[in-house]
C-alpha cells in the first residue's frame, strides 16, 4: 500500500475553518463555532473598521474576553501581529458607548495596564500610546475608574509614564488618565504621590515637551497640591 493510499482523510471539525489548517489552539465562541486562536488574532488585526469588527464581535462577551486574555498574554506581548491585533480591537470596540461596560467587566482595564507596564519595561513602546487612549476612553464609566484605581499597580504604572523621553504621546495620556482619576479618588491621589508623580511632573515641565503636555502637567500639580492642602487642614 502506497503513501497516497494511507493518507488519513482529517474530518472538517478538526480544521479551522479560516484557515483551514489542523485546529492547534482551538477557541470556541458563543455562536458554537471552533477557531484556531491565532486565526482569530490574525483576522481581527484584518478588521480595520470600527464598525465592522463590533457587528462581527455583537455583543459576544465571550470574545471580548479572549481578546482582553490575548493582551494579557506574555506571548501575544512579544508578538508584534498579535499584540498589535488585540489592542486595536480593544481601541476599536471601546469606540462605542454600548461596548464600554462590557470591555469593563470583561477585565480590560486590567489587560490594558498589564500591557503598558510591560511596555514601560522596554517592550512595544510604539502600542503604548494607543493602549493609553484606549484606557482614557473606559475612564468614562465610574466602573472603569474603579477597576483602575483597584489595580495593585495600576497608578504606579501611569506615574511611570509621565515622563517618557522618547514618547510624549505617552507622557500626554498618564498626565490626563491621572488628572481623572486624583480628581475623584483620594487614595489615587496618595498613591500617586507615593510612586514620585511630583517629582515626574517637574521633569517633564522642565523637558522638550510640547505646550498642551505642560499645560496639562501644570494642572495635574496644581489639583495634586490643593487636594493635599485641603486634606491637611481637615486632619
Amino acid at each position: 500500500m502506497n503513501e497516497a493510499q494511507t493518507e488519513i482523510n482529517i474530518p472538517h471539525l478538526f480544521r479551522c475553518p479560516i484557515s483551514l489548517d489542523l485546529l492547534e489552539d482551538p477557541v470556541t465562541l458563543t455562536t458554537g463555532q471552533t477557531y484556531d486562536r491565532s486565526s482569530i488574532e490574525k483576522w481581527i488585526s484584518a478588521v480595520s473598521q470600527t464598525e465592522d469588527l463590533c457587528h462581527v464581535l455583537g455583543n459576544s462577551q465571550k470574545l471580548v474576553h479572549e481578546i482582553v486574555q490575548v493582551v494579557m498574554n506574555q506571548n501575544s506581548v512579544d508578538n508584534d501581529e498579535v499584540s498589535t491585533a488585540a489592542i486595536k480591537a480593544l481601541s476599536a470596540l471601546s469606540s462605542l458607548e454600548s461596548n464600554k461596560e462590557s470591555l469593563v467587566k470583561c477585565g480590560a482595564i486590567n489587560g490594558i495596564i498589564t500591557y503598558i507596564s510591560r511596555c514601560e519595561n522596554g517592550k512595544k513602546i510604539n502600542l503604548a500610546p494607543l493602549a493609553m487612549a484606549t484606557l482614557k476612553k473606559l475612564l468614562v464609566l465610574e466602573s472603569g475608574k474603579e477597576a483602575l484605581v483597584n489595580h495593585v499597580n495600576g497608578i504606579e504604572t501611569l506615574v511611570k509614564m509621565v515622563f517618557k523621553v522618547c514618547n510624549q504621546e505617552c507622557s500626554e495620556s498618564a498626565v490626563g488618565i491621572l488628572s481623572i482619576i486624583c480628581s475623584d479618588f483620594g487614595s489615587a491621589r496618595e498613591v500617586a504621590i507615593g510612586a514620585g508623580v511630583l517629582s515626574q511632573l517637574l521633569f517633564l515641565l522642565q523637558s522638550q515637551c510640547g505646550t498642551k503636555t505642560k499645560t496639562k502637567a501644570r494642572m495635574l500639580l496644581k489639583l495634586l497640591r490643593s487636594k493635599w492642602s485641603e486634606e491637611s487642614m481637615q486632619v
